[in-house]
C-alpha cells in the first residue's frame, strides 16, 4: 500500500511513545505527516477534519478507549482507516476483544522499536498484526476475568465512565437533538457527532438514537 500522501494519528497520552510512534512512522515507513492526539475525542475530531488520515493508532488505556465499542465504532465511521491498538498489556483478551472489535494489529510497547517497526509496517501494507505472546498457554482462555457490579443493571454500567464530550452526546441525544444541531451546540462537526451516537449505540445494544434516548433517560434526567 502506497503511503504517498497519506497521514497517521496517534492517540496516546504518553508524549514519549508518541515521539517513538512518529519516529517509525516518519523516517522508517516514510508516511509525510503524523497526528498526535492524547484522547479518543481528540482523535476522532482530527479524523473528521483530515480525510488524508489512513492510519490510526491507539492507546487501549487512553482517555475515552474505555471500551472496545470505541474501536468498533471508529472503524464504522472511518472505514478507510487502517486502526490498530498499540498497548504495554500482555493480556491474551485484550488481544482478541480488539481484533473482534476490528482493529487491524495488536502492537506491544514493550516488544521494541525493531519489532513495532515490523508490526507497524504490517498493519501500514494491509496485513493483520498479531503479537507472538498470543500463542502462550497463560492468559485468559475462557472469557473475560469476573467482574462485580453489584446493585446496578447493565444499562447503567453501560453509561459509567462516559468521556465529557461522550455525556454532552447523550445528553443532547435525549432531549431529542438533531446531529446538526448538536453538532452546533458543541462547536464540533457533524462526523465526530456521528461516531459518538454510533458508539453509544453500540454501548447499549441497540440500533438507533430513539432507543438511546429510551435507554438512557430511565437513568438521567432530561
Amino acid at each position: 500500500m502506497s503511503t504517498n500522501g497519506s497521514m497517521a494519528l496517534t492517540a496516546d497520552d504518553d508524549e514519549f511513545f508518541r515521539l517513538a510512534l512518529r519516529v517509525v512512522l516518519t523516517e522508517k515507513l516514510h508516511i509525510p505527516e503524523v497526528l498526535e492526539t492524547g484522547s479518543l475525542d481528540d482523535a476522532i475530531e482530527a479524523m473528521s477534519i483530515n480525510e488524508a488520515v489512513r492510519f490510526a493508532f491507539f492507546d487501549l488505556n487512553m482517555e475515552g478507549l474505555d471500551t472496545f465499542s470505541g474501536i468498533r465504532a471508529t472503524r464504522e465511521a472511518f472505514p478507510y482507516v487502517r486502526v490498530a491498538v498499540v498497548s504495554a498489556s500482555r493480556d491474551r483478551w485484550d488481544v482478541l476483544r480488539a481484533l473482534d472489535a476490528g482493529a487491524h494489529g495488536f502492537v506491544p510497547k514493550g516488544d521494541g522499536v525493531k519489532q513495532m517497526e515490523e508490526a507497524i509496517n504490517l498493519i501500514v501494507n494491509g496485513g493483520i498484526y498479531v503479537p507472538e505472546f498470543i500463542a502462550d498457554i497463560q492468559g485468559v482462555e475462557n472469557g473475560a476475568p469476573g467482574q462485580s457490579f453489584e446493585g446496578t443493571t447493565p444499562e447503567e454500567r453501560h453509561l459509567e465512565n462516559l468521556t465529557p464530550r461522550q455525556n454532552d452526546v447523550l445528553t443532547h441525544v435525549i432531549k431529542g437533538m438533531s446531529n446538526k444541531e448538536i453538532a452546533r451546540a458543541m462547536s464540533v462537526s457533524e462526523s465526530t457527532v456521528k461516531f459518538h451516537v454510533a458508539s453509544l449505540c453500540l454501548r447499549l445494544g441497540v440500533k438507533n438514537r430513539t432507543q438511546i434516548a429510551a435507554q438512557a433517560s430511565r437513568f438521567r434526567p432530561r
